[in-house]
């Protein structure tokens, strides 16, 4: 490069014709405000942030994937479950701002996604009276087995199948749907509701777009003759929005679109 330099001041100086064409991509290059590897860091950072999809979400029970789904690192994702257990949960917004890996700019973007329940705290403290407090707030739709198994009348075998269930559906969005699951009597079910919370806005919405008639037809609540409706809506390309379309079919009863609706897409 200083060769470079040296030979393009030489050619000012002496008025000699000397090959420029290297020298003008070096100067180029160097008054160049963002360098190739500079403009290639930016625009994957860029591409980064436009994959992240923040969703509402409580952090005493956010797990290490979807801390990582949110821009942060393995590293600081694990990072944050010890520092929540060290405080022994966070209880309010500043706690987690307060996380050293959480920047402040990090946290802006996050703030106003970040849920609590009143009154909650950790699963795993040993305090009996904590622990119920915590059970009574625990979100259905993002708890994990073993947080289940904390809620009276749920075992092993019912934590399973309601998580199984959980995601056959695409997460719960009123507690009556735990009636659906196979072997949850009338008691346990009373016992158990107690303990739970539901937010709607963890449920997964059906891709009726892109799923073929196999893939509909998987969903508890879509059945064969559903599954070939909405195929021919979308084929169709109706005006009527597919809620409309399926209410025109007396095939379909009311009660059938009542439980799928909130699965299908906002139109």
């Amino acid at each position: 490069m200083i060769i470079f330099i040296l030979i393009y001041f030489l050619n000012r100086s002496t008025h000699q014709f000397v090959p420029n064409i290297l020298v003008g991509d070096t100067l180029g290059f160097l008054e160049d405000e963002n360098p190739p590897l500079l403009k290639d860091n930016v625009e994957k950072e860029k591409r980064l942030k436009e994959k992240i999809k923040l969703k509402p979400f409580d952090p005493n029970f956010t797990k290490l994937k979807e801390w990582q789904n949110m821009g942060f690192s393995a590293k600081q994702a694990q990072s944050i479950l010890k520092y929540k257990h060290a405080i022994n949960g966070f209880k309010n917004k500043e706690d987690l701002a307060a996380c050293f890996v959480v920047s402040t700019e990090k946290f802006h973007e996050i703030e106003s996604y970040i849920f609590f329940k009143k009154n909650q705290d950790i699963l795993n403290n040993t305090d009996s009276t904590a622990t119920n407090e915590a059970v009574l707030l625990l979100e259905l739709n993002h708890a994990t087995k073993d947080e289940l198994l904390l809620v009276n009348g749920i075992g092993e075998i019912l934590s399973s199948r309601i998580i199984e269930y959980r995601n056959r559906i695409g997460g719960f969005h009123q507690m009556i749907q735990l009636k659906e699951i196979y072997g949850l009597g009338e008691e346990n079910y009373n016992r158990m509701q107690v303990g739970l919370t539901i937010n709607p806005d963890f449920l997964e919405k059906i891709e009726v777009q892109d799923l073929n008639f196999n893939q509909l037809h998987k969903h508890p609540y879509i059945n064969w003759n559903m599954a070939k409706k909405i195929v021919l809506w979308r084929e169709s390309k109706s005006d009527q929005t597919l809620i409309e379309y399926l209410k025109s079919d007396s095939t379909i009863s009311p009660s059938q679109i009542i439980k799928i609706k909130p699965y299908l897409p906002q139109e």
